[in-house]
């Protein structure tokens, strides 16, 4: 089931055509009959799909951020132009801009690692969580404004114990 899907997918709803390098374009988007314009996540699908034909196959997707800036058409092919911001030893990051007819419709940002069964290296330089009291050892909202009802001049410090 799991092929069949990606079957579809990569075969019609993320196909795009390369027009140029880091310049791809898709003429197939569906406009569900409800809807004004395109489907917002195809737009995000190919854009992604774009960022994806310019990283090195062994990296993965990290982290991705996009914004809508305007409504798509699905009656008018999106050009979706890639720019390498970044390319390391074991991360890479893409900024794409999905254009119609001339302005951006959609910015995606995304970051690709390199997770090759290895340690990550965001892990390494994380702190140890402190050790902290546990919920239901803490005070409640109405026990610090009893507490502060009964002395005002008490500093907030002493409330978060």
């Amino acid at each position: 089931m799991e092929s069949d899907l990606e079957e579809t997918l990569t075969n019609s709803v993320l196909v795009l055509e390369e027009i140029d390098e880091n310049l791809y374009r898709a003429s197939n988007l569906w406009r569900p009959h409800h809807a004004r314009g395109a489907f917002g996540g195809q737009i995000v699908g190919q854009a992604l799909a774009a960022a994806g034909k310019t990283v090195a196959d062994n990296l993965t997707l990290h982290s991705m951020h996009n914004y809508f800036i305007r409504a798509g058409d699905s009656s008018f092919p999106v050009i979706y132009n890639v720019t390498r911001t970044r390319d390391g030893a074991s991360f890479s990051s893409r900024t794409v801009v999905a254009i119609q007819r001339g302005k951006p419709i959609l910015t995606l940002q995304a970051s690709y690692h390199n997770d090759g069964g290895e340690v990550d290296v965001a892990l390494q330089y994380q702190t140890k969580m402190p050790d902290v009291k546990h919920h239901s050892e803490l005070l409640t909202s109405s026990s610090i404004m009893e507490a502060y009802i009964a002395n005002p001049n008490t500093p907030g410090r002493y409330f978060s114990l």
